[in-house]
Formats: structure tokens, C-alpha cells, sequence
């Protein structure tokens, strides 16, 4: 799938469901048909049923919060099931183009939820998204919320998983990381405001990007000043750099390409993010590089990060 924040949250495949709300199936233990059902009543399948979820993960760049699951059986064995969610996103500035795969497990087998028309919401605001199914049953596998699961992301991705019943959630949650200290580096001084790891998604200036399983981003927003002779000069990716626990050094996925000048000297809200494939958790050094010059770099930020599965 694709993510222009390309929101990293833990996902499934698309198949066909064949599951069911046959007359006299069984359901879940605890999947009443009300919010009111007593626990350990089995569900009738052939009437209506909800569950409640009230779980919180991150996929895709945005954050979801699924509040029900309701289970309406149709005639000739089918049902229609919707999941009441609301997504967010949450950055200032990033937005996001596209939802993630959205799959449900029921009865062992895999079926896609789909978004409908619903556009994913702009920066800073919030999108209720109504995720919907509509499947068949049979005698044999009627309908029920017992080991179901909700996986957002494709395979091979960081996916965030959320059972209905029994199960580990896997949420996706971003860390936020203290930096509080300037880094000067020659020409040019660098202001952190937040420092965030990230398993669902890589920010960019304008996107997101989904991330490989086992991936990490880390992303600085930061305000970037300089004292620029008369003529100015250029920054781009090769002003930062980010040195792992083993001593080798990545350079950034995404960075501001911008010019300083005299009557041009401060750029805020600045975006740099490093993409860590499989690191491990440890001591990371973030370094300022002046690229004029001698282009010697800052001393560095030293940040303890949690990078590993």
C-alpha cells in the first residue's frame, strides 16, 4: 500500500471471507449482543451483536482510535460488520494521502475492510472512518468476534494489530525523545523542538512513507539559524548526520534543501528523519555539518533510543 506519510501501527492480507451467522451458530464467549450481554453467554448469531474495542494504535502516519465493532446478519446467510473508528492526524504540517490495508481475521480467515469515499484528514484534524465488511457464514463457521483480529499494513510491513477478544495488541505507539540542547556546526545553529521514533511510518516534508518490518524512523523538528556571509549559502542532506551504537553513520532520508542569506537567516519547523533498519537500541549520536568549508561537524547530541522489536 501506499502512504504519503508513508502511516509506519501490525497488518494482514486480502482474501475472501468465508465465515458465518448461520441459524443456530455459535459466537464469542464474551461477544454479546449488547453492550449489556453477561460474559460467557454464547452469542446467537442469527441477531445482532456489538463489540466493544476501545483500543488506540498508529498505522500509516495517522492514529486510530476503534471505539466498536457491530455485526448486523442479512438474509441467505450473509452480514454486514462495521467498525466505528476515528483517525488523526497528528503533525502540524505532514499530510497523509492514502489509508493503510486494513484487514480483519475471522474464523481463521482473512477479509479486507474497506474505507468507503472517506478521505484521510488533513494535518491537525481528525476523520471519523467507517471500516466495513460484508461477509457469508455457514453452519459450520458461523459469525463470531471470538479470536478476531484487526491488522492494519500490508505483509513485509510494520503492521499494528488489535484482537477483539484474546490476543496481544500491538500498537504502534511513537516514543518521544528528550532534546532540549542546541547543535552548532560552522555557519549554522540547530534548535531541536521534538525528537520521535516512529515504527509505522517515515515523515517527510509534505509525506509519509510505510516502513519496512523491523524499520524505525527518527524524525527532529527543529528551527535551523545561520550567519551567512554577504553571498549566503545552501543546506541539504549532507548537514546531518545520525552515528549508530556501532560507530556507522546514515544520513537522512529526508532533510530541508533551503538557502540562508543575510536578510534570510532562520528557516523554523524544519524536518530531518533517519530511517534505521533493524537497530538496536542504544546510544545515537545526532551531528550538525557546515557543508562549506571545512565542513566540520558538531560535537553531537547524544540521544538513548529504543529501537529494536
Amino acid at each position: 500500500m501506499h502512504v504519503a506519510l508513508r502511516v509506519t501501527a501490525v497488518l494482514a492480507l486480502a482474501a475472501t471471507l468465508t465465515t458465518g451467522c448461520g441459524p443456530g451458530g455459535k459466537g464469542s464467549a464474551d461477544a454479546g449482543s449488547g453492550a449489556g450481554a453477561d460474559k460467557g453467554k454464547v452469542a446467537d448469531a442469527t441477531k445482532p451483536q456489538t463489540k466493544e474495542i476501545g483500543k488506540t494504535i498508529w498505522a500509516a502516519g495517522l492514529k486510530w482510535e476503534l471505539k466498536s465493532a457491530k455485526y448486523t446478519p442479512k438474509e441467505d446467510n450473509g452480514y454486514d460488520l462495521k467498525i466505528d473508528a476515528v483517525a488523526t492526524n497528528e503533525f502540524k504540517a505532514t499530510r497523509v494521502d492514502s489509508w493503510p490495508d486494513v484487514t480483519i481475521t475471522i474464523n481463521g480467515a482473512d477479509a479486507n475492510l474497506t474505507t468507503g469515499s472517506t478521505a484521510p484528514p488533513a494535518p491537525g484534524e481528525s476523520t471519523p472512518v467507517p471500516l466495513a465488511h460484508t461477509g457469508y457464514s455457514t453452519a459450520e463457521k458461523p459469525f463470531t468476534f471470538e479470536g478476531a483480529k484487526i491488522v492494519f499494513g500490508a505483509a513485509g510491513q510494520q503492521q499494528a494489530v488489535v484482537p477483539l477478544t484474546s490476543g496481544s495488541l500491538v500498537a504502534n505507539k511513537p516514543v518521544d525523545v528528550q532534546m532540549s540542547s542546541p547543535l552548532t556546526a560552522g555557519r549554522m545553529t540547530m534548535a531541536p523542538k521534538s525528537v520521535q521514533v516512529r515504527s509505522d511510518t517515515s515523515i517527510g516534508l509534505n509525506s509519509v512513507r510505510d516502513l519496512k518490518k523491523g524499520a524505525r524512523s527518527v524524525t527532529f523538528v527543529f528551527d535551523l539559524t545561520g550567519t551567512p556571509s554577504a553571498y549566503g549559502f545552501n543546506v541539504d542532506g549532507a548537514c546531518f548526520r545520525l552515528v549508530m551504537p556501532n560507530g556507522q553513520t546514515l544520513g537522512p532520508e529526508t532533510a530541508p534543501i533551503l538557502a540562508i542569506y543575510p536578510d534570510k537567516p532562520l528557516y523554523q519547523n524544519q524536518i530531518v528523519t533517519f530511517v534505521v533498519e533493524d537497530g538496536a537500541d542504544g546510544d545515537y549520536t545526532l551531528k550538525l555539518v557546515d557543508d562549506g568549508g571545512e565542513g566540520k561537524p558538531s560535537a553531537g547530541a547524544k540521544l538513548t533510543l529504543k529501537l529494536a522489536q
